[in-house]
C-alpha cells in the first residue's frame, strides 16, 4: 500500500481485516435513528473515506476522462450508470493508465442482454480490497424508446484496508419517466412494476448481503427524493426501499437524503430547481451499538458534463478490532 494518503480517505493506520458478521434482516428498532458517527468511539478506531455514485452520460470519451479525473481525487469508490459505448470505453482506458484504481463491469455472456454491463463499480486498490463480485439480474425494462431490455444489479465486496471492515457496494439503475410531483405518470404503468420488481430485487440482496459486511447501495432511481418523500406514493422508493424511514422497520436501507436532507445542489436539471434522482444508501442496523458504517455528510459535484451531477457521501468506519464482533 502506497504511504502516501489516497483521495477520499483518512490517514489513519491499517489494521488487519477480520471478517464482519451482521445482524440480518429481522428485528424491531431501536428510537432515534442516527447515521452520525457515535461518539463512544475514538478517532484512532475509525477511518474516513469519501464515495460517489454517478450517471456517466457524457457522449464524449474526453469528457469522460476529465469527469473521472474530479471524481478520483474527491473519492476512493465510485458506482457508475450508463457505462456503454464511449463512456464504457473512456472509463476502462482511464483505468488501464491508472495503477492505483480498478474496475468491475459484468460482461454480457451467450444469450444475456448487452445491458448487463451498464452498471459498474471503480475503487482505489490503495483504500479497498476485492473480495467478490457479481450481477444479479433485476427486471425486465420497459424502455423502447432508450432500447434498453433489461434492468441489472452489480455489486462488489471490498475490505476497506485500513478499517479491516468488509463493505459491499451495490450500483442500481431503474427506468425513468415513472414520476410527476412525486406521484405515478398515468403512461408509466409498466415502467412502474418493472421498477417494484427491480426494487425487490435490490432489497433482498442487500439484506442477504448484510449478514456478513456493511452495505452501500449508489445508483439513478429516477424518482425525485424530495417530492418522493413529501408524497410518499407506495410504488416508490421511499416507502418500497426505505420504509418511510421509521425506526420501526430497521433493520433497512436509508438514504443520504433522509439523514441530510436537500440542501444541496439537485443531480439533475437545474441546480436549484431540479431533480434528486440520483441516491446513496446505507443498510442501518437495528441497535446503535451495532453500526459500523455511518454516513458522516453529503454533497452533489457541480460543473461535470453529464446530464447528471455526482452524489457524494462522507463515510465513517469503525475498525474491525474495536466492534466486538467474532471474525469467525
Amino acid at each position: 500500500m502506497d504511504t502516501d494518503t489516497p483521495p477520499g480517505s483518512s490517514p489513519t493506520p491499517r489494521l488487519s481485516r477480520r471478517r464482519l458478521l451482521g445482524t440480518g434482516a429481522a428485528g424491531l428498532a431501536l428510537a432515534g435513528t442516527s447515521l452520525l458517527p457515535a461518539t463512544s468511539a475514538s478517532a484512532a478506531t475509525r477511518s474516513r473515506v469519501r464515495v460517489a455514485t454517478y450517471n456517466l452520460n457524457t457522449g464524449s470519451a474526453a469528457a469522460t476522462r476529465a469527469d473521472m479525473d474530479d471524481l478520483a481525487g474527491r473519492v476512493a469508490l465510485i458506482g457508475l450508470n450508463e457505462s456503454m459505448g464511449v463512456e464504457r470505453e473512456a472509463t476502462a482506458a482511464w483505468v488501464r493508465a491508472r495503477p492505483n484504481w480498478r474496475w468491475f463491469r459484468p460482461v454480457s455472456r451467450a444469450g444475456q442482454t448487452r445491458f448487463k454491463g451498464s452498471n459498474a463499480v471503480l475503487w482505489d486498490q490503495r483504500v479497498f480490497a476485492l473480495r467478490d463480485q457479481g450481477a444479479r439480474f433485476g427486471s425486465k425494462s420497459h424502455t423502447p424508446t432508450f432500447e434498453i431490455d433489461e434492468r441489472w444489479i452489480t455489486w462488489v465486496r471490498l475490505t476497506h484496508r485500513e478499517s479491516g471492515q468488509d463493505l459491499v457496494w451495490i450500483q442500481t439503475h431503474m427506468d425513468p419517466s415513472v414520476e410527476r410531483d412525486g406521484r405515478p405518470r398515468e403512461d408509466a404503468e409498466a415502467r412502474i412494476e418493472g421498477n417494484l420488481t427491480y426494487m425487490r430485487e435490490l432489497k433482498a440482496l442487500a439484506a442477504a448481503k448484510s449478514e456478513r459486511a456493511e452495505v452501500l447501495v449508489g445508483g439513478d432511481w429516477n424518482v425525485d427524493a424530495r417530492a418522493d418523500r413529501r408524497v410518499g406514493h407506495h410504488r416508490f422508493p421511499f416507502v418500497v426501499l426505505e420504509e418511510r424511514d421509521a425506526p420501526a422497520k430497521l433493520p433497512g436501507l436509508r438514504t443520504t437524503y433522509s439523514h441530510f436532507g436537500f440542501d444541496v445542489a439537485a443531480t439533475s436539471g437545474p441546480p436549484q430547481t431540479g431533480s434528486y434522482i440520483d441516491d446513496l444508501a446505507l443498510w442501518v442496523r437495528k441497535a446503535e451499538t451495532a453500526r459500523v458504517v455511518r454516513f458522516t455528510d453529503h454533497h452533489v459535484v457541480t460543473g461535470l458534463r453529464s446530464d447528471h451531477r455526482p452524489l457524494v457521501a462522507g463515510l465513517s468506519i469503525d475498525h474491525a478490532a474495536t466492534t466486538g464482533w467474532d471474525p469467525a
